[in-house]
């Protein structure tokens, strides 16, 4: 089912649109009817600073119910890799698990990727663009990793992706990567940077 306001899929067995409360009379049970907006229509919640960014026509049904769109949040662009995360006890080693990063007009959602053949996604954790303190973008023969640097009350952290690969936001599949320079203007345009 679709609520066609939101334009997000919802399970069969929902009553009531989770992001706007449509009653499920008004769902539709394919995607008929429903506009795709156009580049001109999309306004981010970003800084004006920002250059508005295209956003993704549609999305897989597993990552739109995982990734909890809120209400005129659009996604603009995904990516998969592979989340760092620091062991803190001395005889482990660091281990990393792989993610979907969804980048929106409002923030960057990871949802954590599980299975091999059957794979679920679920919600990881988000980035909220005005708490994103600096981000470091490197690339080493088109392999791209992403440093997030968010700044607490009393200590700055550090979260950080390897491998990250452009997906088709439909079937989730590896894409032609995208020049580091252009993923960097998309990361400035979103988090309104220069």
């Amino acid at each position: 089912m679709i609520c066609p306001k939101c334009n997000i899929w919802l399970p069969d067995t929902a009553k009531f649109c989770s992001q706007c409360g449509m009653p499920r009379s008004g769902f539709r049970a394919d995607g008929t009817g429903i506009p795709i907006p156009t580049a001109a229509e999309v306004r981010p919640s970003v800084p004006s600073t920002a250059a508005a960014q295209p956003s993704i026509p549609s999305l897989s049904p597993q990552i739109a119910q995982a990734s909890g769109l809120r209400p005129g949040e659009r996604a603009v662009q995904m990516w998969r890799a592979g989340q760092v995360e620091r062991s803190t006890d001395p005889e482990e080693s660091d281990s990393s698990v792989s993610v979907i990063l969804l980048a929106t007009d409002q923030r960057l959602i990871v949802l954590r990727e599980k299975g091999l053949m059957n794979k679920t996604y679920k919600p990881h954790g988000a980035f909220e663009y005005r708490e994103v303190a600096s981000y470091d973008l490197t690339s080493m023969l088109r392999i791209k990793g992403l440093s997030i640097y968010t700044q607490g009350k009393w200590m700055r952290s550090r979260t950080d992706f390897n491998n990250l690969c452009e997906v088709d936001p439909v079937t989730l599949k590896a894409v032609a990567p995208f020049p580091v320079e252009q993923t960097r203007a998309l990361l400035d345009g979103l988090m309104g940077r220069k």
